[in-house]
């Protein structure tokens, strides 16, 4: 489900001609590698695109990256709708 709303914000943000970057690779301490689906230039703001949650790990890493970048962001199905993108 998350792949049909990434698929739909791709769309939306290249229809309005919001320059971003797509799966954005950090680097854990643990070695592990972290994707944060986009990051949004002219806001300095990172996105993290959520139909809902497959594990609970997935929510750990998301805790994880928004403590460390507090310039991030959660787009759920609510604020999909809320932005007319679903």
């Amino acid at each position: 489900m998350s792949r049909i709303y990434e698929v739909k914000v791709v769309k939306y943000l290249n229809k309005s001609m919001i320059d971003f970057d797509w799966q954005i690779p950090f680097k854990r301490r643990d070695g592990k590698v972290y994707f944060c689906d986009l990051y949004i230039k002219k806001d300095n703001l990172y996105v993290e695109i959520k139909g809902h949650w497959m594990q609970e790990i997935s929510k750990r890493k998301w805790k994880w990256f928004h403590r460390k970048y507090p310039n991030s962001k959660l787009w759920d199905q609510k604020k999909l709708r809320s932005m007319g993108i679903l």
